[in-house]
């Protein structure tokens, strides 16, 4: 499966799941942040989609849970995309 872009908006800051984790797997921080982008735009929507993209990633940074930005992040994942 091709990873898509993180966001459901394609814009100037659209990146893929590949792109944020596959290239430089061990910058956690920029995938944190980009990811926290795009639960920012996800918020309030239901697109399966973008949900899909934010599992992804969660499960992308699952080998760095024990940093505190990721906890975060990927707590945060998890309430948006259990429902």
């Amino acid at each position: 499966m091709r990873d898509t872009a993180l966001s459901p908006v394609k814009g100037p800051g659209s990146v893929s799941a590949n792109q944020v984790m596959g290239y430089a797997p061990g910058a956690p921080e920029e995938a944190v942040r980009v990811g926290g982008v795009a639960l920012g735009l996800v918020e309030g929507l239901q697109s399966k989609r973008a949900l899909s993209y934010l599992r992804r990633l969660d499960h992308r940074l699952r080998p760095h849970a024990s940093r505190p930005e990721v906890l975060v992040f990927r707590e945060r994942a998890r309430a948006l995309t259990s429902g």
